[in-house]
């Protein structure tokens, strides 16, 4: 067995390029007699770089940082990987024909798209052949282009051929299941949990906001400001994926129960500046900042927040995420720590290892899987 580590800090490096390309020496070689076993998880678009020639991996590796800090969403990201790898887009189970594969899938994209989680090397490209270029345009980085990169993705043409018959691929793992597992927690230590989308996606601004009002309105049922129309109420802040069934035992508790929200997906980050920081950390903080805004409004609970990545790995940082609470800018305030400088300056990271001597960090280290963020929301009474 060869074991082979990359990517660090979920960066293509030389070490993931030398193993990519040893993957792709060793399927090609495969016979009809052979079955061929791929464990596939999120970080997998940074362990499998092998760019299509004459692309070089420094070009690729830039073009992608460009579209992450410009706020490309993980599918536009992967759609532009996809297009521009020689494994990627279903490249490495048509490579390995005419053996048989399965793949085993732990997927960190909202809705389990299988040709998209870790660019999809064993699924077949949905994506129309000009997909890629249009989101280049969007972010306006077409006069960017390296000739290399221009070239091949203004080369329309698609896959002809797929063994659909040879290839299978299976989801094992994803973030509605950590969803459950946190709700079966939650419960266990005493909150009632109400898990609400494993769907959220979006810049972590318009989400900070969304998750505030998401407060007040449980805060306003629970104190009888508004009446049983919640669910109408909820379905009016547009939260991506949102669910929500009740009876009227279940909305009694609600009433009575310190409540933990539970969300997941995966925001972005419009980065402007040079900070250090994650999407994370990034959502925690800035929720800090908007339920300050308010809190005169949710007198008598305790509001905490947080926010943390599935695979204990928030940006360029060695933490997961973050917590937040109702209160983390007065006493920011007190200290005259400027909040908006940190937040301005993408600079979450240092906020947060500084901030109470990082005691409001999530440091798991590495947990060795990846099905995206999870989002708790704590709204508890004060005792």
């Amino acid at each position: 067995m060869l074991y082979c580590e990359g990517a660090l800090n979920n960066l293509p490096d030389e070490n993931a390029f030398k193993t990519a390309q040893a993957i792709k020496d060793l399927v090609v070689n495969l016979t009809d007699n052979d079955f061929l076993i791929v464990l596939l998880s999120g970080g997998g678009s940074a362990l499998l770089p092998l760019p299509k020639e004459p692309i070089t991996l420094d070009e690729k590796t830039a073009l992608i940082k460009k579209l992450a800090n410009s706020g490309a969403d993980i599918i536009e990201l992967n759609t532009v990987r996809k297009r521009l790898s020689d494994l990627k887009g279903g490249q490495l189970a048509l490579k390995a024909q005419p053996a048989s594969v399965l793949t085993l899938i732990l997927s960190d994209i909202v809705n389990d798209p299988i040709d998209l989680i870790a660019s999809g090397p064993t699924s077949k490209d949905e994506e129309h052949p000009s997909a890629a270029m249009n989101i280049i345009h969007k972010y306006k980085l077409q006069n960017e282009l390296p000739s290399s990169i221009k070239n091949i993705l203004e080369d329309t043409r698609s896959i002809e051929f797929w063994p659909k018959s040879k290839v299978e691929n299976i989801i094992v793992g994803s973030n509605n299941l950590s969803i459950e597992a946190a709700t079966l927690e939650a419960k266990n230590i005493g909150f009632f949990p109400i898990s609400l989308s494993n769907s959220i996606v979006g810049n972590v601004t318009e989400i900070a906001h969304k998750y505030v009002q998401l407060v007040k309105l449980f805060y306003d049922f629970k104190n009888d400001i508004l009446n049983n129309n919640i669910k109408d109420k909820l379905d009016e802040l547009n939260i991506p994926g949102l669910k929500f069934s009740f009876d009227y035992e279940y909305l009694d508790l609600i009433k009575t129960k310190d409540l933990c929200l539970i969300l997941g997906g995966e925001t972005t980050v419009n980065v402007k500046s040079t900070g250090k920081g994650g999407r994370n950390q990034q959502l925690a903080l800035e929720f800090s900042k908007y339920i300050d805004e308010i809190k005169n409004n949710l007198s008598g609970f305790n509001i905490y927040f947080l926010s943390a990545g599935t695979d204990g790995i928030d940006g360029p940082t060695n933490a997961a995420g973050a917590i937040g609470y109702i209160n983390l800018i007065s006493d920011c305030s007190k200290e005259n720590i400027d909040v908006n400088k940190y937040i301005d300056n993408n600079d979450s990271y240092n906020f947060f290892n500084t901030f109470k001597n990082g005691d409001l960090h999530v440091v798991t280290g590495h947990t060795n899987t990846n099905v995206m963020d999870i989002h708790l929301i704590i709204i508890q009474k004060y005792t």
